[in-house]
């Protein structure tokens, strides 16, 4: 077997291998922005329904975003009196736009489980819905961010490596040649 064509395969094998594991998306899959602000997290929400209407919360600090829709057919519920209560302040609700409604906290929630009730109060219809909105403390995780400079880097130790690899391998078929 040709030790150039041994050399060949395993420098691209390691190379391939080398590269594949920089190739991952960073943090808000940033190309250019080497400094990102600010993680974006998920934010806190629940969700309650009943057999006519569905209703998903999501809280921002002191601002709380509701959608609320028809069960039957997901379509938006629109113009009904929407109330909620937690920890035993009520809130009424005002529309934001297509089934969509938007209520302000005196504070913002503490972690832990906290009781949501919904009131919806139609011409025709009266529901109360019921939910448990579980709020963490949050959490910084380290992410590394992969960046050009970083990637540009580790390409170059790959490829000293395999130059050093190569190089070993040419010595080495030197010394059993003669």
């Amino acid at each position: 077997m040709n030790i150039s064509k041994v050399t060949t395969t395993l420098l691209s094998a390691l190379i391939l291998f080398s590269i594949s594991s920089l190739v991952l998306a960073g943090a808000g899959h940033d190309h250019d922005d080497a400094n990102p602000s600010k993680m974006s997290s998920v934010l806190p929400r629940f969700s309650a329904d009943s057999e006519l209407f569905e209703l998903v919360g999501i809280v921002n600090d002191k601002e709380m975003t509701l959608y609320l829709d028809h069960f039957a057919d997901n379509s938006p519920v629109n113009n009904v009196q929407l109330e909620i209560e937690i920890n035993g302040n009520k809130f009424k609700a005002k529309p934001h736009g297509e089934g969509e409604y938007e209520i302000t906290l005196k504070e913002p929630l503490k972690p832990g489980v906290t009781a949501v009730t919904a009131s919806i109060i139609s011409e025709s219809v009266t529901d109360i819905l019921a939910a448990e909105l579980d709020l963490h403390e949050e959490q910084n995780i380290n992410v590394r961010n992969w960046t050009w400079k970083n990637l540009i880097l580790w390409l170059g130790v790959v490829i000293l490596v395999s130059l050093a690899f190569v190089h070993f391998l040419r010595k080495r078929a030197q010394r059993t040649a003669t």
